[in-house]
């Protein structure tokens, strides 16, 4: 069921009834999943701060630049975590943690404290394989994966039970991380998962990187429960954020994005997600908001021109005319465009789950697979509900195997 050729087979069919084929389930569910954003669209209070886009905005391209700005300002090699719930069951430990974000200063008051569970495996030991092989002999490790939610996951109850859960028999300690504007740490003004400004994106963004960074840190440096393996993973937003985390991190990571969009700029303006954001709104909104922030229209002087955008840009000369959509894709586009960013440091420890005929991920899989060469693209059938709900075992094995190639390159050859 996956690898790079899994769907070749199916290619010549696919290809001429895709368009009719997309992710039928996908758009048949969307009615059900409006409840999510029910009562407030997204970004109902606009674009947000200008200021605060500026910064944001420089951050990211200082990271794509391989300018180490973020990591210097927002990573920490120690955090000071407040634990709690300690408890040992019989295969394992469990606990909870928090504390304040090295992002903190980017957020509404209501996210700066992040919260997270931990599960590690306490008899069970992590033997590399792939293809059912062993690839480092006897050796066993203790690795430790990042969790990161996907759109309207609050809290910890699904990754538990989706993901740490069914690792842990396979020695593999995960961390669920509660996302900034979700669960315990929703603004008290924001309806359900209903972001209230474009600018939290990004904001939320900047904190799951400098905490994930963070956490990976502090657990090595301590040597905390003996981790010496460690990755990233998450489910379609939650991949996104995976994503960003490899390119910003300097050391070699296990990356495992699942249903991951390359850029959350078609995810917003193509994506069925398109139809939930307040256009009426962005687009009033829209000349004060450039006229206060003109330098917002002009493309990033480093950008790679032979790295096609995803869609048609806007005219982005100085004094054309721009839509709301078009402004909104150029904006998310040119900061979350994983293709913007240098590599991850052990691309052939990234391992890609994408599904065919996915509605919410316009173009998954393929683009970021043939930027990010060398690094593994596993196709499935259906669309983005379907992947999540019935191949989320294989994202567990895509994690698995992506811990096992890590593996493989630090063991002395």
């Amino acid at each position: 069921v996956h690898g790079d050729t899994w769907l070749a087979s199916e290619l010549a069919d696919a290809t001429m009834a895709s368009a009719a084929r997309l992710s039928l389930l996908d758009r048949a569910v969307r009615p059900f999943a409006v409840n999510v954003f029910a009562g407030q669209r997204l970004f109902n209070d606009g674009w947000g701060d200008v200021a605060l886009w500026r910064e944001l905005r420089a951050l990211a391209m200082a990271t794509q630049r391989g300018e180490s700005t973020f990591r210097d300002r927002f990573v920490l090699p120690k955090l000071d975590i407040e634990f709690s719930n300690k408890k040992r069951e019989s295969d394992h430990l469990v606990c909870e943690g928090r504390f304040e974000s090295p992002a903190a200063k980017h957020m509404p008051i209501e996210c700066r404290v992040a919260h997270f569970q931990l599960f590690v495996p306490t008899q069970k030991r992590f033997v590399p394989t792939i293809d059912g092989a062993r690839v480092c002999g006897n050796r066993e490790f203790r690795p430790l994966v990042v969790l990161l939610a996907p759109t309207g996951d609050h809290g910890f109850l699904r990754r538990r039970a989706l993901f740490s859960k069914p690792l842990l028999a396979a020695g593999i300690a995960t961390l669920i991380l509660e996302n900034p504007f979700y669960g315990t740490r929703k603004p008290s003004a924001q309806f359900r998962s209903s972001l209230s400004q474009v600018v939290n994106l990004l904001s939320m963004g900047a904190g799951l990187v400098s905490e994930t960074l963070s956490l990976l840190h502090h657990f090595e440096t301590t040597g905390q429960h003996g981790f010496d393996l460690f990755g990233v993973s998450g489910v379609s937003l939650g991949g996104q954020m995976a994503g960003h985390v490899a390119v910003t991190a300097d050391r070699p990571l296990a990356v495992v994005p699942c249903i991951t969009p390359f850029s959350a700029a078609p995810v917003f303006t193509e994506g069925v997600l398109k139809s939930w954001c307040d256009w009426p709104l962005l687009s009033a909104q829209l000349p004060s908001f450039v006229n206060a922030a003109p330098e917002l229209l002009l493309v990033p002087p480093h950008h790679d021109p032979s790295i096609e955008p995803a869609a048609v840009l806007p005219n982005t000369e100085p004094g054309a005319a721009v839509s709301a959509p078009e402004l909104l894709f150029k904006l998310l586009n040119e900061v979350t465009d994983l293709r913007f960013y240098q590599q991850p440091k052990t691309v052939d420890a990234v391992v890609q789950v994408a599904a065919r005929h996915d509605a919410y991920t316009p173009r998954p899989g393929a683009l970021l697979r043939d930027h990010w060469r060398g690094s593994h693209l596993w196709w499935v059938k259906g669309g983005h509900i379907q992947a999540y709900v019935v191949h989320f075992s294989l994202f567990g094995r895509a994690i698995a195997e992506a811990l096992s190639r890590l593996a493989l390159q630090q063991v002395p050859r």
